[in-house]
């Protein structure tokens, strides 16, 4: 048994050479291992086996695979038997050796492409599990935003990265199944070039449990100078260091189906607020989904194959924008529709944060679940927190707030 993986591209490559695992900050890039990643794992039963797509410059053979533990100690190598390789995505599956144990695993291929040898890993893209049957418990984190002065702004003197790495070492103190990030790990597209990698190396130096990881509004910022010529695409970096903009989790009897609220046109995305008012366009930090990301959506809920749908998201619905249109997206769900949409799909709960607090609300069946951010401002009577989901045997859930700080910790 093990995790399916959809045809998805995703997140990050943390350079590993020679078989070590040297993660440096300014090196942090996808290479050759598209699936499985760090924010996308695999998860597997002892003996089981993953798929792994591979991209390679030209034609070769895929050679070994090798696990990893989180210190960087060969664990298992299995051959691959020279598997050919077409120049492009290739896809092969990987066997998992019964005597690994379960865990988190970092993950190295061997090949060889055009004549040429080479070998990528990708940091705690392999999780071995003892059982999917719950009960079991999840945790997630939103609102990360690396390089965020907001917080700063409301209290002075606050050590902000003290909060974003108490989240990850809470996380991994209950010992989840996994932990799903609902989106802004990231804040400005003026410092995107730094706060990528320097969250991405955050986050994979911290975090020792799988990890699940989407997109909010704050990490797909465009930014356009004032003759709307283009300088930063927040898409771009997602795509080099996080990878695809939604995913799923088949984790036993669920299905996590994460999507991007932020599926807008460039345009309206684009945050220079000048250059809108010079050409009389608008910017919104609110949510949408597009046609492309609706279908995506619709899809993931026809394959279900008996398991019950979990949504989780960066924008709960009631934050999308009423009239998409006006932000130059004609096929834009609006809040109206996307509730009628959440109506219909079924899914008995939705988990979500943007709006910076804890929120528990069930309307029209469905849970709609916010939790309050670990890196940006906050309601001072809700400081920074993660939430614990327990799944129980009949996949109903419960999940509790955990306060990282009583008062903002201080440099």
């Amino acid at each position: 048994m093990k995790r399916a993986i959809p045809s998805i591209t995703i997140a990050l490559l943390l350079a590993v050479f020679l078989g070590t695992c040297v993660r440096a900050a300014d090196d942090v890039r996808i290479r050759d291992i598209k699936s499985p990643t760090y924010s996308a794992p695999a998860f597997t039963l002892p003996g089981g086996s993953i798929t792994v797509t591979l991209a390679a410059s030209a034609q070769g053979t895929a050679n070994k695979a090798s696990l990893k533990s989180l210190a960087g100690e060969a664990v298992a190598d299995v051959g691959l038997g020279e598997a050919p390789m077409a120049a492009g995505l290739n896809t092969f599956d990987v066997l998992i050796p019964p005597p690994v144990e379960t865990g988190l695993y970092d993950l190295c291929i061997e090949f060889t492409a055009g004549g040429a040898k080479s070998t990528d890993c990708q940091p705690h893209a392999v999780a071995v599990v003892a059982s999917f049957d719950p009960p079991f418990t999840f945790v997630q984190i939103t609102d990360y935003h690396m390089g965020d002065p907001r917080a700063l702004g409301q209290f002075p003197g606050v050590d902000i990265e003290k909060v974003r790495i108490k989240a990850l070492e809470t996380a991994n103190s209950v010992n989840p199944a996994f932990v799903i990030f609902t989106g802004d790990i990231c804040a400005y597209p003026e410092t995107y070039e730094q706060d990528y990698p320097a969250a991405v190396q955050e986050i994979v130096s911290h975090i020792k449990v799988p990890t699940v990881i989407i997109p909010g509004n704050h990490d797909l910022y465009a930014k356009t100078d004032m003759n709307g010529k283009l300088e930063v695409e927040g898409l771009d970096y997602w795509s080099a260091f996080m990878g695809a903009t939604h995913q799923i989790l088949d984790y036993g009897k669920l299905r996590f189906i994460g999507f991007n609220t932020y599926a807008w046109p460039q345009g309206a995305r684009n945050r220079n607020r000048p250059y809108h008012a010079q050409v009389g366009t608008l910017h919104t930090y609110q949510g949408a989904i597009d046609k492309a990301e609706m279908d995506w959506i619709i899809a993931q809920l026809k394959t279900l194959d008996g398991r019950t749908p979990i949504f989780f998201a960066h924008h709960g619905p009631r934050t999308f924008e009423v009239m998409p249109q006006q932000f130059g997206c004609n096929d834009c769900v609006s809040q109206t529709k996307m509730m009628k949409f959440l109506e219909k799909a079924g899914a008995p709960y939705y988990i979500y944060g943007h709006i910076h607090r804890n929120d528990d609300v069930t309307e029209n069946g469905t849970e709609f679940i916010a939790t309050t951010s670990v890196g940006s401002d906050v309601s001072e009577d809700q400081l920074w927190a993660i939430r614990v989901f327990h799944v129980k045997e009949d996949l109903t859930m419960e999940s509790e707030v955990i306060k990282l700080f009583e008062t903002p910790p201080m440099k």
